[in-house]
């Protein structure tokens, strides 16, 4: 019993690490659009689900790995952590489908 309370609270220690992490990441000061898309289909990102229409990926930091995805005719948008793998912009949304319906499981 005590082994499984210690390891919710490391768990929920370790989440409250990465958030603090990300939110004091500098944002860029030239955000431009990275990418848009038409999304036709509603999809899951982490625990928010997002409606089906036109998305609009924007860089948030200047490394380039934190970008924010916002529908453009709600204005919703989402968080999501984008690994640097060469030079450009991301500028595609990679979906799976499990029994839930569709989750954005990559940007790149």
């Amino acid at each position: 019993m005590f082994l499984n309370n210690v390891g919710k609270f490391v768990t929920l220690g370790a989440v409250a690490m990465a958030s603090t992490f990300v939110c004091a990441l500098p944002t860029s000061a030239n955000a431009q659009p990275a990418g848009q898309s038409e999304v036709r289909f509603a999809f899951r990102v982490g625990n928010s689900y997002m409606p089906a229409g036109h998305y609009v990926l924007q860089e948030k930091s200047a490394d380039g790995l934190l970008y924010s995805l916002k529908n453009s005719q709600t204005g919703k948008s989402v968080m999501v952590l984008c690994p640097v793998s060469d030079v450009s912009r991301p500028n595609r949304l990679i979906f799976s489908k499990d029994e839930k319906g569709y989750v954005l499981t990559q940007v790149r």
